[in-house]
């Protein structure tokens, strides 16, 4: 396997895309190709499709965006630790 679309399971009609392709397979389109044949099947089930990604992972972003995403959004992350006794 060279690269794989996958989603998480859906929620309330949406369902997030997520995709790996090998590292020495990357910049030939099989990703953009692939997410693409997942999305249609996904919208063919009546589910909304969704991408998400850290805006510094800039291949990422833009294959989000030739896949036709464009509502982006910032999330601010929280991190609670538990203390441990001394």
């Amino acid at each position: 396997v060279v690269c794989e679309a996958a989603t998480g399971a859906a929620v309330e009609g949406l369902i997030e895309v997520g995709v790996t392709t090998r590292e020495d397979e990357r910049g030939r389109g099989l990703a953009t190709a692939a997410c693409a044949a997942l999305i249609t099947s996904c919208e063919a089930d009546g589910l909304s499709t969704w991408w998400d990604c850290a805006a510094q992972n800039t291949p990422s972003t833009r294959l989000a965006r030739r896949l036709g995403f464009r509502d982006e959004r910032t999330y601010r992350y929280c991190l609670w630790q538990k203390r441990v006794p001394d």
